[in-house]
């Protein structure tokens, strides 16, 4: 069994006079039956033609929504069971 997490950056794509890479990260779960891949994209760099380099996070806001929805089900489990523990 091991685990690992890397980063990958793609080829810089010149856009106007800029550089655009985009780095993603990679978590590897692998099991003796099988595995485990996930790929979300970590950031993008810009590079302007005078030397200016911005790093901007890239937010999963479909990764957020689905922790979000995880904890109300188990908050709402949890209300539930200390509903009917009342009675």
């Amino acid at each position: 069994m091991s685990f690992k997490i890397e980063m990958q950056t793609g080829e810089p794509i010149p856009v106007g006079d800029q550089q655009i890479t985009v780095s993603s990260r990679a978590w590897q779960l692998r099991l003796p039956f099988g595995g485990f891949v996930w790929n979300h994209p970590a950031f993008v760099t810009t590079q302007t033609a005078d030397g200016q380099t911005r790093v901007l996070p890239v937010y999963d806001v479909t990764r957020i929504a689905q922790a979000l929805i995880l904890a109300l089900g188990i908050a709402g489990a949890i209300g539930i069971a200390l509903r009917r523990s009342e009675r």
